[in-house]
């Protein structure tokens, strides 16, 4: 097995390459010969094996893995890096997608019906969002995961602790936690300010997977960590049914928080049969003579389904009171433009500005505003880079300050769930929007 750089030539490489380790991606690079044996060793590597790597780096672990007689499948952010790995790495099983592992949970070309492995050199920001990209399936045999000691913790932490949430529910019900591997930060070149652990995950038989709407309704409950949950899920189409069962048959309390609930009843939800997709519109002109939207969820998914049909650099308003389900709306709009970051209301900030693939996407608040000046005072179009989508929030103050092509949306409640989503022809008011 090919030893790793040590801490100087591992140095000399990266300026020879002329690279600066990039702190906002995790770029720590693996210097210890032990750690790399033993993470091959965890993962159980076979020749013939099929094994996808996260964040190869250097090419340190890559090596290993082809020693083994793994073909590797290896996922690459840094461009400089990955010119490297197709400069250095000359075998025929070894491939490489230059992209965003969260993108890319399970690299490219991987046979569909293939086993594979995963072994992974995880940056804390992507922690959480790759392993969500990863279990929706298929799902590897076994992982070995390199990450901090904290996000460790936090996966395989049980119920009723704050470290328990979304994820620890979702990977706890696909994987048996096989140990926690120390790795001490001095084995890393530069040397991270914290200590970090190999997780080991084998896949259970059967594994429980979560559908995509239960996923994120169960994130929305521990978004609420301090309220009960029987007064959450009030209301909610997959949630309220599998409340009603599971505190008639476990007995729990009414005043039970997300975090208290044991991982048993929250997989009966892998196996509740689900609500029937509701069916949404392909472009705004499909709510011309109004929509009828059910829930959040559905506004969400009405949201998502717009942002991919709307053209480039349109700004789109959305006019209604209150509550109507505006930001709801743009929520899924922002998830539909592939913007990973969670929406809110930017009325305090005014705007916020979200890079989306290929968009960008500015979310803004008018209701501070007091007329078309203050908009210009923004000075927007210094920020604005084509492609993008405006999502503004209360239009109705700074009319003549948008553009001709701007297109209206008009949100109405119903009752507690339920809003009217309304194409209009121009400004909520106008003689046009009357038509």
């Amino acid at each position: 097995m090919p030893a790793p750089l040590s801490p100087s030539a591992t140095r000399q490489l990266l300026d020879l390459l002329g690279h600066h380790p990039r702190k906002r991606l995790g770029q720590n690079f693996l210097i210890d010969g032990n750690i790399v044996r033993k993470s091959v060793e965890l993962a159980q590597v076979r020749p013939g094996d099929v094994v996808v790597e996260v964040g190869p780096g250097l090419g340190t672990l890559t090596g290993a893995l082809l020693e083994a007689g793994a073909a590797v499948h290896a996922v690459e952010l840094d461009a400089r890096l990955a010119s490297h790995l197709r400069e250095t790495i000359q075998s025929d099983r070894f491939s490489l997608k230059e992209g965003d592992a969260v993108d890319f949970p399970r690299g490219e070309g991987v046979p569909e019906e293939s086993a594979f492995k995963v072994v992974a050199n995880l940056p804390y920001a992507i922690t959480t969002p790759w392993l969500d990209a990863l279990l929706s399936g298929p799902l590897p045999e076994r992982m070995v995961l390199m990450m901090q000691k904290e996000a460790a913790d936090r996966l395989t932490a049980d119920a009723g602790g704050g470290d328990f949430g979304a994820i620890s529910i979702f990977l706890q019900s696909a994987y048996r936690a096989e140990g926690q591997h120390p790795v001490s930060r001095k084995c890393f070149y530069p040397v991270p300010g914290v200590d970090s652990v190999l997780l080991v995950l084998a896949k259970r038989s059967p594994p429980q997977i979560f559908a995509a709407p239960v996923r994120a309704a169960i994130r929305r409950l521990f978004t609420q960590r301090r309220k009960q949950a029987a007064s959450l899920v009030r209301g909610d189409a997959i949630l309220e049914p599998w409340w009603r069962a599971v505190s008639f048959e476990s007995g729990l309390s009414p005043t039970i928080r997300a975090e208290a609930i044991p991982l048993p009843a929250w997989q009966r939800l892998a196996q509740q049969p689900q609500p029937t997709a509701p069916h949404l519109p392909r472009s705004l002109e499909d709510l011309r003579g109004g929509w009828i939207v059910q829930s959040p969820e559905e506004m969400e998914a009405v949201g998502a389904a717009l942002a991919r049909s709307l053209p480039d650099d349109q700004w789109l308003c959305l006019a209604g009171d209150l509550g109507a389900g505006k930001t709801t709306f743009a929520r899924g709009f922002a998830r539909g433009l592939g913007v990973r970051e969670d929406i809110t209301s930017p009325t305090f900030a005014i705007y916020s500005f979200y890079q989306g693939a290929p968009r960008q996407l500015l979310h803004m608040d008018a209701y501070r505003l007091h007329g078309p000046d203050d908009i210009e005072a923004l000075m927007l179009d210094d920020f604005l880079r084509s492609p993008f989508t405006v999502l503004l929030e209360w239009p109705e103050r700074i009319v003549p300050a948008l553009p001709p092509d701007a297109r209206f949306l008009q949100f109405a409640s119903i009752d507690e769930q339920k809003r009217r989503l309304t194409l209009l022809d121009g400004p909520p008011g106008s003689p046009e929007s009357d038509r």
